[in-house]
């Protein structure tokens, strides 16, 4: 509702400038950007990694569920019940284990993942926002739309993102 009652200001002080004066618009396809900007997509290889460890770790612990399970059952025949209620308790406290490894390093928004990436990603969205900032200024633009979001149609004669990747690259180097 906050973003829908933005865009209709937008719009009506848009429509109210066009009446005064020219307003260039612009926009940014950022799904290009992260497809492109080297520096993301090493972040991306970067939490792919950590990803395939931590899940590593999980399916460890799960194989070992699997174990004791097929061990219990074999043996339960031979246990006392005192025995059994241990075993099954050792299974037991394994599962919430898993659960809770799974919720400390997969789950949104405190796990670890979660945590890596943002921590990886946000100087990098800050350095694509001051380039954006540059060619809007360089170029003389009034407005800049970020894609995809509330834009509705583009014009391509508008599009930024080009200009935005060389500025991100030329900074590299």
């Amino acid at each position: 509702m906050k973003r829908t009652s933005q865009f209709i200001i937008a719009l009506l002080l848009l429509g109210t400038g066009l009446l005064y004066s020219e307003v260039k618009i612009g926009y940014v396809n950022m799904e290009k950007i992260i497809a492109e900007y080297q520096p993301l997509q090493e972040v991306d290889k970067q939490l792919q990694r950590e990803f395939e460890r931590l899940q590593q770790e999980r399916d460890n612990l799960v194989v070992r569920i699997d174990s004791l399970q097929n061990a219990f059952e074999k043996q339960s025949l031979m246990m006392s019940e005192s025995r059994k209620e241990e075993k099954a308790g050792e299974i037991q406290a394994l599962m919430m284990t898993v659960q809770e490894f799974e919720t400390k390093h997969f789950a949104y928004p405190e796990g670890t993942i979660y945590k890596i990436q943002k921590d990886l990603e946000d100087p990098i969205r800050k350095q694509i926002k001051e380039v954006v900032d540059l060619v809007a200024e360089k170029e003389n633009f009034d407005l800049v739309f970020q894609e995809p979001g509330a834009l509705l149609y583009a014009d391509p004669k508008w599009d930024m993102t080009d200009d935005v990747l060389y500025e991100l690259r030329r900074e590299r180097e």
